[in-house]
């Protein structure tokens, strides 16, 4: 009986796939482990705020597949002024001198206090209200556009401040280490959110007038970061955009990353820098434990950069380097043997990568799925498994 299904499995898929032809990808071989050194400083971000235990913060994906030690001299709530002070200790200017890499993210400080400080003075935000809430209550009552403008005209000197900064932080650093790769991140948008509903909640566009102050306010900050001449940037607005809410616990009333998108700043990181290690299964580990919603929300693009360092990809049950029609027939044989209640042929591993839909088990839906993407993919098509899931 087992055989007859193998073979009806298999008959099918190759009928499907007759005019198909598979070319098979070679996985990337692994960094060396010889061990080097990396110092992570900056804000919250770095610090990894917010983080719960077990959950990894960007700088430990680094770290991992990099092949670093660490030492994490992040401090939350630091501004650009404060990162200056931390640079002229003795303690930090020695990390300096020995790291192998130096990881940054500071600036958003610089413009989340003003924020603050400006709501706090005008009274702006209820007690438990979110800042998108707030924005979307005062858009409704008309108050929201003189309030942006007169943010703006608050924001400025602080604006310069920072860009200032920039160029005394690459300067310090520098001087202390003229050779050693320098990591700054640009500055993600924490309200963004393009799309309708997202778990209940409205995101339909009531607050388009502060997205939009929010990214040109951004932008003053982050075409200054691209601009260092020696420091090498990760565009983490760009990896961020337009699927913010996933990326950042903006629901949870929190402007800080959540662990997906600790996960996708450090693919990022890792991409800049070249790495091509795909060994170690934090970064799987890490997005296998997204719900359904949020895996499907992940863009092609940010999928792709985090899978590359993932030892094997959603739907490539076999871990053979890529998703073809064989992982379609293995997942349809497992959901024909949970019919007929006979034991799975596949691990637990394989069952994680199966079960791209993102249900408790592996389904008939999985298995049309894989095969959808694998013959996306081999079209040139997008692959975003938000397209078929």
């Amino acid at each position: 009986m087992l055989q007859k299904i193998h073979r009806i499995t298999s008959a099918l898929t190759a009928c499907m796939m007759a005019a198909v032809c598979v070319v098979s990808v070679q996985s990337e071989t692994p960094v060396s482990a010889a061990e080097k050194k990396m110092l992570v400083l900056g804000d919250s971000i770095s610090a990894g705020y917010g983080l719960a235990e077990g959950s990894f913060g960007y700088y430990d994906y680094v770290a991992e597949y990099g092949g670093y030690s660490m030492t994490n001299l992040a401090v939350s709530g630091a501004t650009t002024t404060d990162l200056l002070d931390v640079i002229a200790k003795e303690d930090t200017q020695k990390a300096v001198k020995d790291a192998d890499l130096i990881c940054i993210s500071i600036g958003a400080n610089d413009l989340l206090t003003p924020v603050k400080e400006f709501i706090k003075e005008k009274n702006l935000q209820k007690e438990g209200e979110s800042l998108t809430d707030m924005a979307k209550r005062l858009q409704k009552d008309g108050s929201l556009v003189s309030l942006v403008v007169s943010m703006n005209s608050k924001l400025r000197p602080y604006i310069s401040t920072a860009k200032s900064n920039f160029l005394k932080i690459e300067s310090e650093l520098r001087t202390l280490n003229s050779d050693t790769d320098i990591i700054m991140q640009t500055l993600y948008n924490p309200v963004d959110s393009y799309t309708t509903t997202y778990q209940g909640e409205d995101l339909s566009g009531d607050y388009d007038t502060l997205r939009s102050f929010v990214v040109g306010t951004l932008q003053k900050l982050n075409d200054p970061i691209k601009e260092l001449e020696t420091f090498k940037c990760a565009d983490v607005f760009s990896a961020f955009d337009g699927t913010g809410w996933i990326y950042v616990n903006t629901l949870k009333k929190d402007v800080h990353p959540t662990p997906l998108g600790h996960a996708l700043i450090g693919a990022t990181i890792l991409d800049v820098l070249g790495v091509k290690n795909n060994q170690p299964t934090m970064m799987f580990d890490t997005v296998s434990a997204l719900s359904k919603d949020d895996f499907a929300a992940i863009a092609s693009d940010d999928f792709k950069c985090m899978m590359a360092y993932c030892p094997v990809a959603f739907g490539d049950i076999d871990a053979d380097g890529a998703v073809t029609a064989d992982d379609a027939n293995a997942a349809l044989i497992h959901y024909l043997y949970s019919v007929m209640e006979i034991p799975s042929e596949l691990t637990a591993d394989q069952l994680a990568r199966a079960a791209v839909c993102r249900n408790k088990t592996v389904t008939a839906d999985d298995a049309n799925a894989i095969l959808n993407y694998f013959l996306a993919d081999f079209m040139g098509s997008d692959t975003s498994w938000k397209n078929f899931i």
